[in-house]
């Protein structure tokens, strides 16, 4: 560890166990060992992940430091981190593990929630964990980009790669709807809707870029039946799932064209289970899963960070590296971090192939501890964990610096932690993971930040209509400035969302949908939403959620 970095002690967000209160408490963070960094945090951002983490998901173990979406500052670094220093503006990632915590409380050991704890003044990450942004990255955006943002960005750009002039449909307009959204209106999406329940998505939406706005609970049809009412009876050609409302997931899915439509699931609920109408699988459209929307956490979310900071994107959040551990070479002290929770060792099969982000060497699991299976933060002696990779409701967190992207230190860092996870996995999801095509059409299930990234992600890519799903009305005009098309409120129709996704696309349904609410009852509506192959029912369904990619 460095000689001159001693245990902080700090505050941090905790949660001791389900039901019960979450409090603000004065918590220990250890130094970082040599591969690791300790990260004062700037400003955090809340995912729907950190609430479904109090109710157990993804370990169950607390007490728990709560956050992993966020910017800080490197304030140590460990002794083998090469690539990060002292004073890096970086933002943790939460594609990566720990087996062991450096955080405590009263001596007893903290969780996190992946490999980072946010909501605390201090964490420490593995350096692998972290990456470095540009120092005059906006603080108070930043934070976002660690995770929901990007999340949704990276599905509509990295997994369904939306086309140009393509339908997209988003399934809830929060931080990953939203960039979901973005997403596809950068993919070059013609049209895209945004869905939610809550009306006062709708402005919010059409300011990132959603065409149509649905609002659910404002009709008798079903969400998908609303999409495909504003896609001439087609659906559209890609939907984002980004509500986590398992429910949600049919109607994402009917909401896609028949034999092309592609629907990208993105958001998972406390109960991670997988309800489906299978007929919406049988008319040919793809269902696919994706974790942080397809991003490598070096390469892509750098990209994303970039568009952030260039006004590309209107969405970003981060942190400020206190200490890195010895063998911390590409971070150093005072550097703007996002905390991310996957990590990218570059070398490893999977981080030089374009199938998939999931690294093999700094893979995600679910402990809520370090590495080494230990935690940095600990409150009154009892150890704390994270949810994934980082706590970045903390003032300080420490992260493997493998799970840090050290970002411009100018970046708006209001808005950029929803890229550590929400935003990039939506957006992720149309690039990388759909590779949604130019001209095609997208419908996203869930117009929240995983859907917004999405819907984003799906125009970038080329997407020539983008549906939004959502029964919160207010998503349309936050749809619609992300850049959908067509907004489909399946409250308003006694129609399913992916018969009223089938109205907007002629019949047809989307090429691709995305699934972006976690709602299980919404995976069939996402299938039955995309298009069908030929009269005869395509029995082909491409199934790919958190950790695998099996055809079956």
């Amino acid at each position: 560890m460095p000689k001159t970095s001693k245990v902080i002690t700090c505050k941090a967000t905790i949660c001791w166990g389900i039901g019960k209160p979450i409090t603000v408490e004065e918590i220990q963070v250890d130094p970082p060992k040599a591969t690791e960094v300790r990260v004062k945090m700037l400003c955090a951002s809340i995912c729907h992940t950190d609430i479904s983490s109090t109710e157990g998901f993804p370990h169950g173990k607390f007490p728990l430091a709560l956050g992993h979406e966020g910017v800080g500052v490197i304030e140590s670094v460990g002794d083998q981190v090469k690539n990060l220093k002292e004073g890096d503006v970086v933002i943790p990632t939460f594609l990566g593990q720990y087996n062991t915590s450096r955080m405590s409380i009263r001596g007893e050991r903290i969780y996190h929630i992946t490999s980072c704890a946010t909501w605390s003044e201090y964490m420490v990450s593995d350096a692998n964990y972290i990456l470095k942004v540009d120092p005059t990255i906006d603080r108070a955006h930043a934070s976002f980009i660690s995770c929901g943002f990007s999340t949704g960005f990276g599905a509509a750009w990295k997994e369904a790669n939306v086309e140009s002039g393509s339908t997209v449909a988003v399934f809830g307009l929060g931080a990953v709807g939203l960039g979901a959204v973005i997403g596809a209106k950068l993919q070059g999406a013609s049209r895209i809707i945004g869905i939610d329940t809550n009306e006062n998505k709708r402005e919010k939406g059409e300011a990132f870029g959603i065409t149509d706005f649905i609002n659910p609970g404002d009709s008798d049809n079903s969400a998908s039946e609303l999409v495909k009412e504003l896609t001439g009876g087609m659906g559209v050609d890609y939907s984002f799932e980004c509500t986590g409302v398992s429910t949600v997931l049919t109607e994402s899915l009917e909401a896609t064209k028949i034999g092309t439509g592609k629907t990208i699931v993105i958001s998972v609920g406390a109960e991670p289970i997988l309800p489906v109408g299978l007929f919406a699988i049988l008319h040919g459209r793809t269902l696919k899963g994706t974790l942080f929307g397809g991003l490598k956490a070096v390469s892509d979310l750098s990209i994303v960070a970039e568009k952030c900071q260039k006004k590309i994107m209107c969405c970003i959040n981060g942190s400020i590296i206190e200490s890195v551990g010895d063998q911390v070479t590409n971070l150093k002290e005072g550097d703007v971090v996002i905390p991310t929770y996957i990590g990218e060792c570059q070398e490893c099969e999977n981080c030089v192939s374009e199938k998939t982000n999931l690294c093999m060497t700094y893979p995600v699991r679910w402990t809520g501890l370090m590495p080494d299976n230990t935690s940095r933060m600990s409150i009154r002696g009892e150890r704390i964990y994270h949810i994934f990779s980082c706590a970045t409701w903390s003032e300080y967190m420490v992260s493997d610096a493998n799970y840090v992207l050290k970002v411009d230190p100018t970046i708006d860092r209001a808005h950029a932690s929803f890229i550590s996870c929400g935003f990039s996995t939506g957006f992720g999801a149309a690039w990388k993971e759909a590779k949604v095509e130019s001209g095609s059409t997208v419908a996203v299930f869930g117009l929240g930040a995983v859907g917004l990234g999405a819907v984003i992600g799906s125009k970038m890519q080329g997407a020539s209509r983008i549906i939004g799903i959502d029964t919160n009305e207010n998503k349309r005009a936050k749809g619609e400035a992300f850049g959908i098309t067509d907004f489909i409120n399946p409250g308003d129709s006694n129609k399913s969302a992916s018969e009223l996704v089938k109205e907007l696309s002629g019949g047809m349904g989307a090429d691709y949908s995305f699934e972006c609410t976690g709602v299980s009852t919404l995976l069939s509506e996402s299938l039955e939403a995309t298009k069908i192959v030929s009269f005869i029912a395509s029995k082909k369904f491409f199934f790919s959620f958190l950790f695998f990619n099996s055809k079956l």
